[in-house]
């Protein structure tokens, strides 16, 4: 050790300033490493939401997003329609979901038939609804105010998985789902993948696909999903021509919301998805994994799902109850919302 050095060594008031530079050292890098001096987050009103998987793993979905959970402007109908209130959407994963919350009590979820929107069911039927239930409406992709991924192969799993992340991350606790028609067949999915997720399961002209169920006519598939055909067209196919008074009520223009446009791609991706329910059976298998009590309702002139599609349903379900309505079509709800509410009044009462 040289002079200097001893020399410092003995100068008491320069160790202590070292001795205290150490410390301040030390204290500074443990707070670094506990995080103190992190940049503070942000507060914003964005929404983590992860997508559900469901099916096979080339349908399942496990991106995370943060999003915003959204009112699209100029969305609330006008004067007597106001009441089903402005569209919402959410992103989940790769596709943007819209959807609509009106009425007051228990949570029913509607899933709407192939070919059509949200904004398809008539206003008679969801004021009659919102007066006994709060009611979601929603878009399937590519729908309406939802956005498509065309990457993704469009199947009823992988909509369903959509759906069941939507319910659980926008808290809608116990929801009553009634679907109609392919609907039917994503709440089937969704009640297969999540069994405590649904209270209960209305299933409403309604198949679980396979070899065994009715086939569908070249002219019938145009009329559901052919991409010239209206509105209008579609629904008469689903209205018996013995209720073309009750047609006629279902279309005036003052029971008709603005009807959504659907994308003709989305209209191809939707037959392909009935398509893969019809030549396979994974639905059909997998019934007795649905914990809800269910209620299957069939017209007995339904062309479309007829009554040998509900027989599958009743066959594999653990707790269903079969009504058979006659003189009704596949658009039961749609042909008479009374008779409809009373139906299900009636299932979640007993």
């Amino acid at each position: 050790m040289d002079h200097k050095q001893k020399k410092l060594l003995s100068n008491p008031q320069l160790i202590r300033k070292l001795a205290w530079l150490l410390f301040l050292i030390i204290a500074i890098l443990g707070l670094v490493a506990s995080g103190a001096f992190a940049s503070t987050p942000r507060t914003s009103a964005v929404k983590k939401i992860e997508s559900t998987s469901i099916g096979t793993s080339s349908e399942s979905i496990a991106t995370t997003t943060i999003l915003e959970v959204s009112q699209v402007s100029n969305s609330t109908p006008q004067a007597s329609s106001s009441f089903i209130g402005p569209v919402n959407r959410v992103q989940i994963g790769s596709t943007f979901i819209a959807y609509r919350q009106f009425g007051t009590g228990p949570n029913l979820i509607l899933l709407n038939d192939a070919g059509e929107s949200m904004d398809s069911w008539g206003l008679s039927l969801l004021s009659a609804l919102a007066n006994s239930y709060k009611v979601t409406t929603i878009d399937y992709p590519g729908v309406g105010y939802s956005t498509d991924n065309l990457s993704k192969p469009m199947t009823v799993n992988w909509i369903a998985s959509k759906l069941a992340t939507l319910i659980t991350e926008t808290n809608i606790q116990s929801p009553i789902i009634a679907g109609s028609g392919f609907g039917g067949e994503v709440a089937i999915a969704i009640s297969e993948a999540h069994p405590k997720l649904i209270k209960s399961l209305i299933l409403v002209g309604t198949s679980p696909g396979s070899s065994s169920a009715y086939q569908d006519s070249a002219a019938q598939i145009q009329q559901q999903y052919g991409t010239a055909t209206t509105y209008e067209e579609r629904f008469q196919a689903m209205f018996p021509a013995s209720a073309q008074n009750q047609l006629n009520s279902f279309l005036d223009p003052t029971n008709l919301l603005g009807m959504e446009p659907i994308l003709n791609s989305t209209l191809n991706r939707e037959l392909q998805a009935q398509q893969a329910v019809d030549a396979s059976n994974n639905l059909l298998n997998s019934l007795s994994e649905i914990k809800s009590k269910c209620l299957v309702l069939v017209g007995d002139k339904d062309t479309i799902m007829p009554e040998q599609d509900s027989n599958l349903l009743i066959s594999g379900l653990l707790t269903a109850t079969k009504v058979v309505m006659p003189g009704y079509g596949h658009a039961i709800m749609q042909q008479n919302p009374t008779v409809f509410m009373q139906q299900l009044s009636n299932f979640l009462n007993s």
